[in-house]
Formats: structure tokens, C-alpha cells, sequence
């Protein structure tokens, strides 16, 4: 799989929405980045490293706002 995922081939049985699926899962058991990769890594060996991480991202972003003061 290629870094580069296309809106219009999104769906529900989509390998990156399903991984994404998974990292909510992972993000909620792991406090570090790696162990969680690692498993999404070894469920989803296509996805690329750099999707795999924005993933991670994300659900940090979410769970950990940065305070803007």
C-alpha cells in the first residue's frame, strides 16, 4: 500500500479504517507510542510506516489537546 490514501476509497472495509479501528483499542492499553504501532504494524503489515504513525497522531491529538495558553 502506497503513503497515499484516497477519500473516495474510504470505507468501513477499508485496511487503514480498520486500523484506525484498532488503535483506538491499542492507544487505550499502551502509555507509549511503540508497543502500539508495533501491534497495528504486525495486523496490518501494508499500511506504511508513515500511516501507521498518523494514525497514533491522532488519537493523541485527541486525547492529549495542547493547551493553547
Amino acid at each position: 500500500m502506497s503513503n497515499t490514501i484516497k477519500y473516495d476509497e474510504l470505507s468501513v472495509d477499508h485496511e487503514a479504517v480498520k486500523a484506525g479501528h484498532a488503535m483506538v483499542d491499542l492507544y487505550e492499553q499502551h502509555s507509549t507510542i511503540y508497543p502500539a504501532i508495533s501491534e497495528i504494524k504486525k495486523q496490518y503489515p501494508n499500511l506504511s510506516n508513515d500511516v501507521i504513525i498518523a494514525l497514533w497522531i491522532g488519537m493523541n491529538a485527541y486525547c492529549c489537546p495542547v493547551s493553547s495558553d
